[in-house]
């Protein structure tokens, strides 16, 4: 089973000095996939880390261009 087919529990972006700019926790959501606004962040790259239900954490990095 890949990565992408587990439920995510909880999310958190990160700006690159390690400011944790937005976090999300899904406790109970089943899903193994999720749609995050952007809309209010400055254009950037961000590190966007999920914690899995079974524990593994999937890190990427995000970059958050001009609108």
């Amino acid at each position: 089973t890949s990565a992408a087919d587990r439920p995510i529990q909880s999310t958190k972006l990160y700006d690159f000095s390690g400011q944790t700019v937005m976090e999300m926790d899904l406790p109970n959501n089943g899903q193994s996939s999720l749609e995050i606004s952007v809309a209010e962040l400055p254009e950037g790259n961000y590190i966007l880390s999920l914690e899995l239900k079974d524990g593994r954490v999937v890190t990427e990095m995000v970059r958050v261009a001009g609108r």
